[in-house]
């Protein structure tokens, strides 16, 4: 595989404000490198890879953000992380369980632009669904600027099986893999970031997190990209939540 270490977003369209109230910006005093979930007024779920060797006291989190230079275009909130929780079987070279819980320094408060995504069910393996993953994303390959405003693409999952071919590497059990329609995907900077599907109740269940492409940035059409299956730790999340 070539571990794309921070991914983006290429090819996807604008979000609008509200739309994903549990998206969270992950920065370093204020240069933002990865995406995250907001699974509780207090933790946020992201890749592992992001966070190894990051100084936890310059975590900054933005919450209820759509633009990343507009200072004042929402009500957004910053919070500060006070414990990283790594999932012990981590492999940053496998990328083997990238899986990581943020807890904030202080709790949110929900509002319209601040709300926790649904964790999923442990016995849907969510095959051959629409889903949506979004990000601030270079929106291109290899020299592409971030995008400030927040970007959404709608993407394919297939079966392990299915994907396995087609990448022709393994696809292990603590994998979901999504194909967008053509030449599109995730890029450097999404990593971390919520794959979401939308059940028949309307509420939207956190499938995924964006991990890694294996060819590059959307450099292949439909390719599939490798998330994190969030089903597969929905006990390691109870246990450290």
């Amino acid at each position: 595989f070539n571990n794309f270490a921070k991914r983006r977003v290429i090819a996807g369209s604008d979000a609008y404000l509200g739309e994903f109230p549990w998206i969270v910006a992950i920065g370093l005093d204020e240069m933002f490198f990865c995406g995250g979930a907001l699974l509780t007024e207090s933790l946020v779920l992201t890749a592992a890879h992001c966070l190894r060797d990051t100084p936890i006291g310059s975590l900054v989190l933005h919450l209820g953000d759509l633009d990343l230079t507009s200072p004042n275009e929402t009500e957004h909130i910053l919070r500060g992380v006070s414990k990283i929780m790594f999932h012990s079987h981590f492999h940053p070279f496998l990328l083997a369980n990238d899986i990581a819980l943020l807890q904030l320094d202080q709790p949110v408060l929900f509002s319209d632009t601040i709300q926790p995504v649904c964790l999923p069910s442990p016995i849907d393996s969510y095959t051959d669904q629409k889903a949506t993953v979004i990000g601030w994303g270079v929106t291109s390959f290899p020299m592409g600027e971030p995008s400030p405003v927040l970007q959404k693409l709608e993407v394919e999952t297939l079966s392990n099986f299915q994907c396995s071919r087609i990448i022709e590497e393994p696809v292990t059990l603590g994998m979901i893999c999504a194909a967008p329609t053509s030449l599109q995907g995730t890029c450097f900077g999404d990593s971390g970031g919520p794959l979401t599907v939308e059940s028949k109740s309307g509420r939207h269940v956190l499938i995924g997190v964006v991990s890694f492409g294996v060819t590059g940035c959307a450099v292949v059409p439909a390719f599939p990209d490798l998330y994190t299956r969030v089903s597969e730790y929905l006990k390691w999340i109870d246990v450290n939540a």
